[in-house]
């Protein structure tokens, strides 16, 4: 075991695990969905480089009820940030000790392939993803697991 894996915390592990399970069962289901944040760089890279406190998860936003009733069957507690109320679609992800797992903003797909962020979150003051759409995707094979992307 390399001193880089020796230093990736057992949460970080966990979240890992709840990753390669979330890639099985959309795939099992048919259900697209794209990670980011620190997750999706590191899984793109081919492995963990670092701790993570959480994961980003973008599932599409006709499937919400689908994935909260999937994590509400897992023992997932499913409930929403102050910064959601906005956004009907989305959600937080604790487990039952309370402890922070994912926030979950669902996309939307056009007629024309655009990916579309459906939420704007506010940084420092400032909207942030405002509008943000992209038409790339990356799909990588991570321990077996195929994952997409947003490359934009």
């Amino acid at each position: 075991m390399s001193q880089q894996e020796q230093e990736i915390d057992q949460w970080t592990k966990k979240l890992e695990a709840l990753l390669l399970m979330i890639a099985h069962i959309a795939q099992e289901a048919g259900k697209h969905y794209y990670i980011g944040g620190g997750f999706a760089v590191d899984l793109a890279f081919g492995g963990l480089s670092r701790s993570h406190e959480d994961i980003d998860f973008h599932p599409m936003e006709e499937d919400t009820q689908w994935w909260k009733d999937w994590f509400a069957s897992q023992g997932y507690i499913i409930s929403k940030d102050p910064n959601m109320e906005d956004y009907p679609h989305a959600f937080l992800l604790t487990n039952a000790k309370r402890e922070y797992i994912a926030d979950v903003y669902p996309v939307k797909v056009d007629k024309n392939g655009t990916i579309s962020v459906t939420h704007t979150v506010t940084y420092q003051g400032r909207p942030w993803w405002r509008g943000k759409s992209w038409k790339e995707v990356k799909q990588i094979i991570y321990k077996g697991r195929a994952f997409q992307f947003s490359k934009g």
